[in-house]
């Protein structure tokens, strides 16, 4: 069980506190070795986008598969996953969640089980939209897409039934997501849940050299590469290319967790300038994509936003 928020808009540390020998093997050692090296050039990074096109969106692994339901089937005409209990009825609430990968990569097999057990702890049903990715299509292309599968969803169940929760880029169109609904006034989530959110895609930060110096996940120049496909001829310095500088009025409760070795640090503290009444949590020493990781940090972010989630949602 974790501890609750300290206060909402104001970082807080890691209910765990310093790291354990594993965690930080894992943070300093493994993360390093395994990712350090990657796209170097933009060369590098064009063809591990072509190999990942090819290879396509990672189904729910074996593991997933045994504990839910899995329906593949299109939402709204966008390619998406369900997941449910195996036997009896789909809960009555929904999880949407979009998945990260810079908005240029299908999901990875990493990524199932957070998301998984999000679902099983808050006894909600996961939905995992396949949505359109660049350098293919563009932002535009995929907010229409997405809105009309939050639209079947909240044809189905109500809004006030409905999180969307999303990583990294995926974050980042979560929030986007919302006021794009907000400023159409269509009806709103119950609650937004950003992992390490990619919120700023002109990477303005001014503290963000500083932290890629102690990221071992992303490079600027790489994310700059991507930002510019997913733009296509939109202002990225504007919502919903970067929904940080859009208006934050209004949207529904909103938790965020990060790590502070993450070069998307900057993004959340600049979000939580914007937006106080924001909950966010800061991770010590944790890196890019932590939750994903087999360490005590990402079972604490596991409680932590579960805990959000049935808040927010409907007990009944």
């Amino acid at each position: 069980m974790t501890s609750q928020p300290q206060s909402a808009g104001r970082p807080a540390a890691s209910p765990g506190g310093t790291l354990s020998p594993f965690s930080w093997l894992v943070a300093k050692v493994i993360v390093p070795v395994l990712y350090g090296r990657r796209d170097r050039t933009p060369e590098a990074f064009a063809r591990r986008i072509a190999r990942d096109h090819v290879r396509g969106h990672a189904s729910p692994p074996r593991g997933v598969a045994k504990r839910f339901r899995v329906v593949e089937a299109p939402i709204a005409g966008v390619r998406s996953f369900l997941l449910g209990p195996r036997t009896g009825a789909m809960p009555p609430t929904r999880l949407l969640y979009l998945h990260g990968g810079a908005y240029v990569f299908n999901m990875v097999t990493p990524q199932w089980p957070f998301m998984a057990d999000l679902a099983e702890e808050t006894g909600s049903a996961l939905v995992v939209p396949d949505y359109p990715l660049a350098p293919e299509h563009t932002v535009a292309e995929s907010l229409a897409a997405m809105v009309a599968v939050y639209g079947q969803l909240v044809a189905e169940v109500g809004a006030d039934r409905i999180v969307i929760a999303g990583d990294s880029a995926g974050g980042g169109f979560a929030l986007a997501l919302a006021q794009h609904l907000r400023d159409g006034g269509l009806p709103l989530p119950a609650g937004l849940a950003l992992l390490f959110p990619w919120l700023d895609l002109t990477m303005s930060g001014e503290d963000q050299p500083a932290l890629q110096k102690r990221d071992a996940m992303l490079s600027l120049a790489r994310l700059h590469e991507a930002a510019r496909m997913w733009a296509g001829g939109a202002d990225p310095a504007a919502p919903p290319v970067s929904p940080l500088f859009g208006d934050h009025s209004g949207l529904p409760p909103t938790l965020v967790l990060v790590g502070t070795d993450d070069v998307l640090l900057s993004d959340t503290r600049r979000f939580a300038a914007r937006f106080p009444e924001a909950v966010v949590r800061e991770y010590p020493g944790m890196f890019h994509g932590f939750t994903f990781a087999p360490i005590r940090e990402a079972r604490e972010a596991l409680g932590e936003a579960s805990a959000f989630i049935g808040r927010v949602l409907p007990r009944s």
